[in-house]
């Protein structure tokens, strides 16, 4: 009675050992490993079955059959290992091993019928496997050190022990010893402290299933969260240049602007855009149209203030926001601004070329929206050109023409 139930609640476990793998599979497919954990769980319960008939019956070819699968659990499951770290499987010394193996078991079974042999060749050889199996484990943890992975090598470490001393006792011919002591031991092995080390080795790999699954999803976050701050940037500043885009330019200095006007402080709007750019495009070209505008941002933005904000408008045209500036000092920064760009011609493949521009300056009134306030800018911008090109016309100017 006791030996019965002690074998039910051991095909209990190796059933519940199966399913939590079979789950962890489903789960996280189609990552490698985890299917063939299973797999391997399962031709070792199914050999169960196959070794009671076959002890019932005194039958070899079930024998035979029963510790092939065993066998074959194993290193399935050693090679879900292998697949798991992402390594070549040795599938050159597995075959040839369990080959060897095999021919063992057909002889000890079915040719020269020997349970001493069979048990013990079999405990030994699977022993092997599982060592193998926890040296690939513990030697890729200096990478990866995860409790999962830890756990794992910890209950296949203690299980492999267990299978070599019952293997060397048996081939030593202890198996089937009347002595109490040697048959105490086995029966603590097979019965009880071998199924709790399987069962916490299956429970590893479920832990490692899942701490592969938080990784590559907290990968995928960080890949999602990268694309949307880049999305996020290409939506907020122009690729060409680095300045503001429109949207972003227009939302920022409203901000500025109400903020001002709540202050009781100054705000002035600058808006400029390159002199004959056409021209540039048509001459020297489109790349060299490009270098205009990426060296005419980079010069700007080096003598703006961390307050002030440049945007691209479109095309050549830009604008900046000055906060807290009084009209002599945004005169004065309009009129560097524009000595900035004229100084330094832009050389490159295409040639050696001088831009300048041309810009529109306005003071923000008491209750102007930036739109009004950018209108004003625009026609002191297109009075600008107007006069010659290469100047800063201010809305007063405007308003007294």
């Amino acid at each position: 009675m006791h030996d019965t139930t002690a074998l039910i609640f051991n095909v209990l476990g190796g059933v519940l050992n199966t399913l939590m793998l079979f789950v962890a599979w489903r789960v996280v497919r189609p990552m490698p490993g985890p299917a063939w954990w299973f797999s391997g769980a399962f031709l070792g319960l199914l050999g169960v079955p196959v070794l009671m008939a076959g002890l019932a019956w005194a039958s070899g070819p079930l024998l035979f059959l029963s510790n092939f699968l065993f066998v074959a659990g194993v290193c399935v499951q050693y090679l879900g290992a292998v697949f798991y770290l992402g390594r070549r499987p040795p599938w050159r010394r597995l075959g040839l091993s369990f080959a060897a193996l095999t021919l063992v078991l057909g002889w000890c079974t079915m040719v020269q019928p020997d349970a001493q042999l069979r048990v013990g060749s079999t405990s030994v050889y699977e022993a092997a496997v599982v060592l193998l199996m926890v040296r690939l484990l513990w030697a890729s943890r200096r990478g990866d050190r995860g409790a999962g992975q830890t756990f794992a090598c910890l209950s296949w470490g203690l299980f492999a022990p267990m299978l070599m001393v019952r293997g060397f006792l048996y081939l030593a011919g202890y198996g089937g010893t009347p002595d109490t002591t040697v048959a105490d031991l086995l029966y603590l092995f097979v019965f009880y402290l071998s199924p709790l080390a399987l069962g916490c080795g299956s429970a590893g790999f479920v832990l490692m299933t899942v701490q592969r699954l938080m990784k590559e999803r907290e990968h995928a976050l960080a890949q999602a969260q990268g694309m949307a701050e880049r999305y996020r940037q290409l939506a907020t500043f122009d690729t060409l240049t680095g300045a503001y885009t429109r949207g972003p330019f227009l939302s920022l200095s409203r901000e500025a602007l109400e903020a001002a006007r709540a202050g009781g402080r100054p705000f002035h709007l600058l808006v400029f855009d390159l002199d004959h750019f056409k021209r540039v495009n048509d001459t020297f070209g489109h790349a060299a149209g490009d270098d205009a505008l990426r060296a005419t941002a980079e010069r700007v933005r080096h003598l703006l203030r961390p307050t002030d904000v440049l945007g691209r408008m479109g095309g050549e045209e830009f604008a900046v926001a000055l906060p807290d500036t009084d009209r002599a000092a945004a005169r004065a920064i309009a009129e560097r601004l524009k000595e900035a760009v004229a100084a330094q011609p832009v050389s490159g493949p295409h040639g050696r070329f001088r831009i300048t521009f041309s810009g529109g300056l306005a003071a923000a009134g008491a209750d102007e929206t930036l739109e009004l306030l950018m209108d004003r800018a625009d026609h002191a911008l297109y009075a600008a050109k107007r006069a010659g090109r290469d100047r800063i016309t201010t809305d007063l100017e405007t308003a007294a023409a």
